[in-house]
């Protein structure tokens, strides 16, 4: 059969007869039957039709839904090749290059997510209460009574507004009454670890992590510490790195939820998590009665203004809730703002002058007008490093139209502040740390038009919560720091630190080493 069929003329003919046809098919099934087998046919079968099957989807989301365009997506995977773990926002840039301002990314089975990278744009779907939900991660309905108590992630509504003018006002209250003394606790406790290192070259990450713990917790709790050696305190430290790991979107929790329901070491663990966050938080209500802590903190004013619609649990849940997301944000700017100003020894003397001039005039450290030059090298530092380069996502609650594309209802949505604050045709010389680009030409006040494309917290109809209290602290941070010590960075060669940062809960730098030692004309005992 073989060698009649290797005789055959191959081609057509219309005088050929059916029979050598039908020969030289089912040699050719033959064939491939013994070199393949029929187990590789059908996984070939299978591949083929996940892959038109992504074909289709893709282009049914783009000519009939109308979805923003994007990268092809491969079946099981969707665009997931694209990004990159610790530098999603550096992966992106070729997609914004190629899709413009906004455009779709299939995320694995989970469906797509719109990237949203031209600051008009932004704002213009911010302000809209259609896009105020947030995506229900599977952990967040054991943090709290199914994402009801919990001010991150429960839907835009009635309930959000309540929580969020409960938490304004605490916030507000603590701010104006007593934030410079919970600041100054913590410094106190920061420069005495300073003057203990001798001048001796250090990694601060863990220092400025430490640092937040010890504000965020006398701020929101009430809660103060001897020294960072304080066994309460380090335990502290240790928990809030726990509450980390358990919090990031790749948590098996996340992956896989049934794993909730089986004796898995991730759900072992995790329910472990969640009750010893429980405990704590009742212990801290419970301190807030007794008068066990420093009164002025966020949760006492939280439980005395307390509603009858907004529970005591849905109080613990938002002060914890604030105190993550502000200690993640906060240090993670802590640490950019220490190596651009080491690195950049110029900028960090004229912040000093500037501080040294109104000190003599007996400014407040709350007061930005009086130091204009040391309010713009923090804002330079959120907008070349932003704390959280795609911010916290949004999810819409109905069909929304922009830029010619709809996006439908339940649909993920970021904002890539990355790109927006690092967008060639807004920005001259982005990747350059340029403070003054943020003052009028006399360098007095700030530029007005600059502000229009700067947003690290986000914005809209649902902010950050705690922005004003995050831009006080970082303020009042800066002069007492600068005021009494002069930073420098152990490295020579600036080159050698990766300035794009890596992704972890928030963007940080990789490790660095900077010396921190008092200045001349520091009076501090």
């Amino acid at each position: 059969m073989i060698t009649s069929v290797s005789k055959a003329r191959y081609d057509w003919n219309p005088s050929r007869n059916q029979d050598d046809d039908f020969v030289l098919v089912s040699s050719f099934k033959w064939i491939i039957q013994q070199t393949v087998g029929w187990p590789m046919i059908a996984i070939f079968l299978i591949v083929m039709t996940a892959i038109i099957g992504s074909l289709v989807r893709d282009v049914y989301r783009t000519r009939w839904l109308r979805l923003p365009p994007g990268p092809l997506s491969l079946p099981f995977i969707g665009g997931l090749y694209l990004l990159s773990r610790k530098k999603p926002h550096i992966a992106l840039e070729s997609l914004v290059i190629k899709y413009g301002k906004i455009f779709t990314i299939q995320m694995g089975v989970e469906g797509p997510l719109i990237f949203v990278n031209e600051v008009e744009v932004a704002k213009k779907l911010l302000k809209t209460s259609k896009m105020a939900d947030r995506p229900m991660m599977p952990i967040f309905k054991h943090l709290s009574a199914d994402g009801k108590d919990c001010i991150g992630c429960i839907p835009y509504g009635l309930q959000w507004k309540k929580q969020q003018r409960l938490c304004h006002a605490a916030l507000m209250d603590v701010q104006n009454l007593s934030l410079e003394d919970h600041v100054s606790y913590t410094m106190d406790i920061l420069f005495k670890w300073f003057d203990k290192q001798g001048g001796k070259p250090f990694d601060p990450a863990e220092v400025c992590e430490q640092s937040l713990v010890l504000f965020q917790h006398s701020c929101i709790y009430g809660l103060r510490y001897e020294s960072m050696k304080d066994l309460d305190f380090i335990h502290q430290v240790k928990t809030f790195a726990k509450s980390i790991k358990c919090l990031v979107p790749d948590h098996p929790l996340n992956l896989f939820p049934w794993l909730w329901y089986l004796p898995s070491e991730a759900s072992k663990n995790f329910r472990s998590f969640v009750k010893e966050r429980n405990d704590f938080l009742e212990e801290q209500v419970q301190n807030q009665k007794s008068g066990k802590c420093f009164p002025n903190n966020v949760l006492n004013h939280m439980l005395k203004t307390e509603q009858d619609s907004v529970d005591t649990m849905e109080i613990k849940v938002c002060a914890w809730t604030m105190n993550i997301g502000g200690s993640t944000t906060l240090s993670s700017t802590l640490k950019w703002l220490l190596l651009y100003l080491a690195h950049h020894r110029t900028l960090q003397k004229r912040l000093q002058q500037e501080l040294d001039s109104v000190t003599e005039q007996g400014s407040s450290m709350k007061n930005t007008h009086d130091t204009p030059f040391t309010d713009a090298v923090i804002k330079e530092t959120m907008r070349i490093s932003p704390p959280n380069p795609f911010g916290i996502p949004h999810t819409t609650n109905d069909d929304i139209h922009v830029e010619n594309f709809v996006i439908p209802k339940g649909t993920n949505v970021m904002i890539n502040i990355w790109q927006i604050h690092h967008d060639k045709n807004v920005w001259k010389n982005p990747r350059s740390f340029q403070p003054q680009r943020f003052l009028s030409e006399d360098g007095k006040t700030t530029n007005k038009q600059t502000m229009k494309n700067f947003m690290p917290f986000s914005g809209g109809a649902r902010p950050c919560i705690g922005r004003r209290t995050a831009r006080t602290f970082m303020h009042m941070f800066t002069i007492s720091l600068f005021k009494h010590f002069n930073v420098s960075l152990e490295q020579t060669d600036f080159e050698d630190i990766d300035i794009e940062g890596s992704m972890t809960f928030g963007l940080d730098p990789a490790p660095y080493k900077i010396r921190i030692t008092r200045r001349e004309s520091s009076n501090i005992e």
